[in-house]
C-alpha cells in the first residue's frame, strides 16, 4: 500500500494545507470554504483518526477546537498549544519494509517487524515535524493570532516605555543628590581650609601637587591626600559614587539586554 492509497492523513496530504488558495477569505462561508472552516474540519479529522488508533475502551480526551473568529484569546492560545506538543499514534504502515506475511519461519518474521517498526518511526517523526510546520504556517494567517499578538506587544512596549521613564527619573534624582551632597562636601572643606589659613595652618595659596576627582579637592602634599582618602567624608563620598556607577552600569546592560529580545 501507497501513502496515496492509505485514508488518513499522512504527511504528503498534509502539503495542500500550506497553499495560499486552500481558504477563500475569513468571514464565514456557506459552503466552507473559509479559513475557519477549512482549518477547523482538517483538525477535527485529525484529532478523530488519533482516536481511531487507540486501544479499545481507552478514554479518548478531545484535542482543542481550531475555534472561529469569536475565539477568545484563552481559546486560541489553547488550542495552539495543544497541537504544537501533538505526538500521532498512527501506524503509518505504507512505509514497511517487507511483509511479515511472507517470512518463511519467525525469526525472520521478527527481524521484519523490526525494520518495519523502525520505518514507522521515522515516517511519525516526520509527520509531527510537518504538523508543527503547519502550525506555525497558519500562525502566519491566522487574524486571531496576529491581533492578539499585536495587543501583547503594545502592552509590552508601554510596558518598557513606563520602566525606562522611572530609571531615567530615578537616575537624575541620584545624579541630582550627588551634585548637591558634593556642593556641601566642597563646601565642608572651603570652610575647613579658611579656618586652617586663619589659624596659619597651611598656605592660603598653593600649586596644587594632589587632588581627589571624586571629592574635587586639591592637597598640596601627599601625606594630606592619603589622609584625605582615609577619611569619612571622602569614604561617604566614594561609597555613593560607586553606587551610582554601578546603578548607571546596571541600567544601561539590562537596556541592552532588552533591546535583543
Amino acid at each position: 500500500m501507497s501513502e496515496a492509497d492509505c485514508s488518513y492523513i499522512t504527511k504528503s496530504k498534509l502539503e495542500r494545507y500550506f497553499e495560499s488558495n486552500v481558504y477563500a477569505g475569513f468571514v464565514k462561508a456557506e459552503h466552507g470554504i473559509d479559513f475557519f472552516s477549512i482549518y477547523g474540519e482538517l483538525f477535527a479529522k485529525l484529532d478523530k483518526e488519533e482516536e481511531m488508533e487507540e486501544e479499545v475502551g481507552e478514554q479518548h480526551e478531545p484535542a482543542k477546537e481550531f475555534g472561529d473568529e469569536n475565539s477568545t484569546k484563552e481559546e486560541v492560545y489553547a488550542f495552539y498549544r495543544d497541537w504544537e506538543g501533538f505526538n500521532s499514534i498512527k501506524k503509518f504502515t505504507y512505509v514497511d519494509v517487507y511483509d511479515p506475511r511472507e517470512a518463511p519461519n519467525r525469526r525472520i518474521k521478527r527481524l521484519i517487524e523490526n525494520d518495519n517498526n523502525k520505518a514507522r518511526a521515522k515516517e511519525r517523526t516526520k509527520f509531527n515535524d510537518k504538523m508543527r510546520d503547519l502550525l506555525a504556517h497558519i500562525k502566519t494567517k491566522d487574524p486571531r493570532w496576529i491581533r492578539f499578538q499585536a495587543e501583547e506587544k503594545r502592552i509590552k512596549d508601554e510596558r518598557k516605555r513606563e520602566q525606562d521613564e522611572e530609571k531615567r527619573l530615578k537616575r537624575e534624582q541620584e545624579t541630582e543628590r550627588l551634585r548637591q551632597y558634593r556642593e556641601e562636601l566642597a563646601e565642608f572643606y572651603r570652610k575647613e581650609e579658611e579656618e586652617a589659613i586663619m589659624r596659619g595652618d597651611v598656605e592660603e595659596v598653593f600649586e596644587e601637587e594632589f587632588r581627589c576627582q571624586i571629592c574635587k579637592k586639591s592637597f598640596k602634599k601627599e601625606g594630606q591626600m592619603k589622609n584625605h582618602l582615609q577619611s569619612k567624608q571622602h569614604k561617604k563620598m566614594e561609597s555613593k559614587t560607586q553606587a551610582l556607577r554601578e546603578e548607571l552600569e546596571l541600567d544601561e546592560e539590562t537596556e541592552l539586554a532588552n533591546a535583543a529580545e
